[in-house]
């Protein structure tokens, strides 16, 4: 299955609801300020699988990830994420999971009547700490990708600066590291 790049708006769900948790308990609320603020990566989290049906892209695993990430998006947080591509698709199991009443464009969030009202709280708790924080600024919509928490130039300078400080590896060596530099994800 391959990997492709993706904005969470452009994922629909199959889902009309999901839980307020994931799987191992964790609060969707406490995972998402762990992203908001940084605390938690994208390239942490498992990567969702998709399909793409009808002209659109659709989730296939990862419903609780894919609501995150779409709040992440409207913050203006995260870009694009990396996808992976599901080619064989198990319709049985797709027909069970569709129970979307409104073409996948929302979920509603089951086992918490107040999660809404949490969300919102943490968002503005998050917005109001930002305007006082004067090292910390919410990214323009059209500011460079950030690479990690970083933006490009300042990723490309402290690279630089690396590679000054400490001497180039040999080929077989840099091959490695090469590899395990790249980024599942854009974040703004």
């Amino acid at each position: 299955m391959p990997d492709i790049t993706l904005r969470p708006s452009q994922i629909y769900f199959l889902h009309d609801s999901i839980d307020c948790r994931f799987r191992d308990g964790t609060p969707l609320l406490k995972t998402f300020e762990e992203l908001l603020y940084g605390e938690k990566s994208v390239s942490n989290i498992q990567i969702i699988a998709v399909f793409h049906w009808k002209g659109q892209w659709w989730i296939y695993a990862g419903h609780r990830r894919l609501f995150l990430y779409k709040r992440l998006e409207e913050l203006g947080i995260l870009a694009e994420i990396t996808v992976r591509k599901v080619w064989k698709v198990n319709w049985e199991a797709v027909n069970k999971k569709m129970t979307t009443q409104n073409g996948g464009t929302s979920v509603e969030i089951r086992n918490d009547h107040n999660f809404d009202v949490k969300l919102r709280d943490v968002i503005n708790k998050w917005r109001s700490s930002s305007k006082e924080d004067s090292t910390a600024r919410r990214p323009s919509p059209h500011a460079a990708p950030v690479h990690h928490g970083i933006n490009r130039l300042e990723w490309n300078r402290n690279r630089l600066e690396d590679a000054i400080q400490n001497p180039a590896p040999s080929n077989d060596e840099a091959v490695v590291e090469n590899r395990k530099s790249t980024c599942p994800c854009t974040i703004l």
